[in-house]
């Protein structure tokens, strides 16, 4: 294993993406780099520095000492072995039936993975600005909003399958296009699950893991002028299959950050305001709402 993020592919790689070494391109300094393939468009991810050895044992101890599990933390995974727990994650994920990259190969140093379409995180920040455009593409408000109802589907999907994700954000989802665009109806496609790197179940109980997807993606969806409007909606998706220990820690997850709501209230007044200091207020309004 390298020691630093590699600036080339291995060639077991190569062989598996039907490149030669002569013709192998250089990754970039990003984390992740998309490359056009014999198989066609794939995604190169690196392996991100592991945390120091202060900084895991504070976690480590963090989770054992914090009484309440919601609240530890997420058990994420920044060290040696991140990529290739991703990997089996997302074959644990695919033999449940639920939509994933497929994992074109892994190991300690990077993890390649087929193309999942589009992130949408950058079109709902573009339709967010003062000056927004009326649509990105074909994407408008009204096609970002269904899409990332279908998004919540399956997050719900995940959670009936007795899993989560971790940290379910607008940019951990894929999104490709079905159809030509341009004919009048409504944009469809497909999701994908992406960036499973973090793993809460294993610090918390499952049903925790799974309110603090739903807060999270509430949290996400909330923090952007384009997006926030249909968090409710989002609510009542994952409401109508939620289990009912999902439900009773979400309540209780509710209940604590009712005592910090007022003071992030009043920083929310206050230029340090930013995407999640707004995205978490309205998240918790929006769960006081729907339980």
């Amino acid at each position: 294993m390298s020691s630093k993020p590699i600036s080339r592919l291995p060639a077991e790689a190569l062989d598996a993406l039907g490149l030669s070494a002569g013709s192998a391109p250089a990754l970039t300094q990003r984390r992740v780099t998309p490359l056009d393939t014999p198989l066609g468009k794939v995604w190169v991810k690196r392996q991100e520095p592991p945390a120091g050895p202060l900084r895991r044992a504070a976690r480590a101890g963090l989770s054992k000492l914090i009484p309440v599990p919601i609240l530890r933390p997420g058990g994420d995974n920044k060290g040696a072995d991140t990529l290739i727990l991703q990997a089996k994650q997302s074959e644990t994920l695919r033999s449940r039936g639920m939509p994933v990259a497929d994992v074109l190969y892994s190991d300690a140093d990077c993890l390649i993975l087929s193309d999942a379409g589009i992130s949408l995180d950058p079109v709902a920040k573009a339709l967010s600005a003062a000056d927004a455009p009326h649509a990105i593409g074909d994407i408008d408000r009204n096609t970002l909003h269904a899409i990332l109802l279908q998004m919540t589907e399956t997050l719900g999907e995940l959670h009936m399958r007795d899993m989560a994700h971790g940290r379910p954000k607008i940019r951990d989802f894929g999104w490709k296009r079905v159809g030509a665009p341009g004919d009048g109806r409504p944009a469809q496609g497909s999701v994908t699950l992406l960036d499973l790197e973090e793993r809460p179940w294993t610090v918390m109980p499952m049903a925790a893991a799974q309110a603090r997807d739903v807060f999270l993606w509430l949290m996400d969806l909330s923090g952007l002028p384009a997006t926030e409007g249909i968090a409710p909606a989002a609510m009542h998706v994952l409401g109508r299959t939620m289990s009912d220990e999902t439900r009773h820690e979400l309540r209780f997850l509710t209940r604590l950050l009712s005592v910090a709501a007022p003071p992030v209230r009043l920083m929310a007044r206050t230029p340090l305001k930013n995407r999640e200091i707004m995205g978490s207020l309205a998240a918790y309004d929006v769960l006081r709402a729907g339980l």
